[in-house]
């Protein structure tokens, strides 16, 4: 079976991931006293069903809240003592990874010296896992590969649309420095304007410039 230490460091090694994570009891906003009902509440729950892994869960949580504000009310001192010392060993790796056959029993005769060493292991755990991590991030970074424009391999020239769009905007702004214009027929004697198909679109505020620049005559 082995001594608690070695169960836990065996959890931590065989970094498995828990599908079906207990949900944190409270919510971020509540209040220290509606955080310890709810906490006990759901502790009570998972006990009664002698379901370990939603205990370990709820002991990190207790953890991690009690970093940023402290419960007195409901919570005894070797509960905040047990939660403290799990969430320090597992912060690294997340409640996610909270599996294997280590109980909380295991936990409350630990000493600090070995509680460091545990944390060092799921460092180190978390260390292996990096280099898969990044190779997931590499093959989400290949969809942008469209997005990134093509040279030509003989004259490098850049063959995407960047030139097509200036083209477009500055034909704009010359259309609307014509003031007057009858129709679409003026655009279409623009050069580079692309697909004429695509500007009729732009009829509507074409026309609204000439009203305009009627006005001002």
């Amino acid at each position: 079976m082995g001594t608690p230490y070695q169960r836990i460091e065996e959890d931590l090694q065989n970094d498995v991931l828990n599908t079906r994570t207990l949900k944190r009891p409270f919510k971020s906003e509540d209040n220290s006293r509606i955080k310890e009902t709810k906490w006990r509440r759901e502790f009570r729950r998972a006990k009664y069903h002698n379901r370990k892994i939603d205990l370990k869960t709820l002991y990190y949580y207790l953890g991690e809240t009690l970093e940023q504000e402290e419960f007195s009310r409901e919570i005894t001192k070797h509960e905040k003592l047990t939660a403290k010392r799990i969430f320090y060993i597992h912060e690294p790796m997340g409640p996610d990874y909270l599996t294997g056959k280590a109980g909380i029993a295991d936990y409350k005769g630990l000493t600090q010296e070995k509680s460091e060493t545990l944390r060092e292991v799921a460092l180190e755990v978390l260390s292996e896992r990096e280099p898969l991590v990044g190779e997931n991030l590499l093959d989400e970074n290949l969809v942008f590969d469209n997005f990134i424009p093509q040279y030509d391999d003989h004259s490098h020239e850049c063959t995407s649309h960047d030139q097509s769009n200036t083209e477009f905007m500055e034909n704009m702004m010359n259309i609307m420095d014509m003031g007057l214009m009858g129709n679409m027929k003026d655009v279409e004697n623009m050069p580079n304007m692309g697909n004429i198909e695509d500007m009729r679109d732009m009829e509507d505020m074409l026309d609204m410039t000439v009203m305009e620049n009627s006005e001002l005559v």
